[in-house]
């Protein structure tokens, strides 16, 4: 495969890590402040432990979805490259 049709598992790893972060970050704030949400916080909550409703649910929510994003983005690309040879 062209070099230039080839992913950069760390581009992808760090614009997933931003989106899936930054998602969890924001309906974190949504479901503590405006109460738009909670059903999705807690459905991830489930997943992530310590994830919930407060400052402290927002800010370990949000962590484990830079580190999620991150992974699932980083391995996605991998196998893309090695399938799409």
């Amino acid at each position: 495969m062209p070099k230039s049709l080839m992913l950069d598992a760390k581009a992808v790893g760090f614009s997933c890590a931003l989106l899936w972060g930054g998602a969890q970050l924001v309906m974190g704030i949504l479901a503590t402040y405006v109460g738009y949400g909670v059903a999705f916080v807690n459905l991830v909550s489930s997943i992530y432990p310590g994830d919930g409703l407060g400052p402290v649910g927002i800010v370990l929510g949000t962590v484990f979805g830079l580190i999620d994003g991150f992974l699932g983005g980083y391995i996605f690309a991998l196998l893309y490259n090695r399938l799409a040879k």
